[in-house]
């Protein structure tokens, strides 16, 4: 198994490259229907959907790929980080959302990540700060 340090760290650059990846591979995710249930706009949008989380992990934790072909992808924010303002969101491209998917399906986004928030919120415990 590689360490760490054998991995490609995501940098800004690879936020385009990285959210067409997620794209096509989350594209007929649940949740990602019930928030984006117009096949055509999904299909053809939703790398902007990923440009937020992509941006977020770069500014505030750490982005791996086995190499620069970004055969995959995983995102690790440290605990001190994993409460993520909307201030934070829009700073990494969150207002283009409503314009590029319409006011409906912002809201089911907003649904589904505040029921994921409130799911962590319940199943985790805060680190202790010494």
């Amino acid at each position: 198994m590689p360490q760490l340090n054998e991995l490609y760290l995501l940098t800004k650059e690879d936020i385009k490259a990285a959210s067409i990846i997620l794209s096509k591979a989350f594209q007929n995710d649940p949740a990602l229907i019930w928030e984006i249930p117009n096949e055509s706009t999904r299909l053809k949008k939703l790398h902007i959907f990923w440009e937020i989380p992509l941006c977020l992990g770069i500014k505030y934790g750490e982005i791996y790929a086995p190499s620069e072909k970004l055969e995959g992808i995983a995102m690790w924010l440290p605990p001190k980080n994993v409460n993520i303002s909307l201030w934070k969101g829009i700073k990494c491209g969150g207002l283009k959302i409503p314009f590029k998917f319409g006011i409906s399906c912002t809201r089911r986004m907003f649904h589904v990540e505040n029921f994921f928030e409130s799911t962590r919120k319940h199943h985790t415990t805060p680190p202790t700060v010494k």
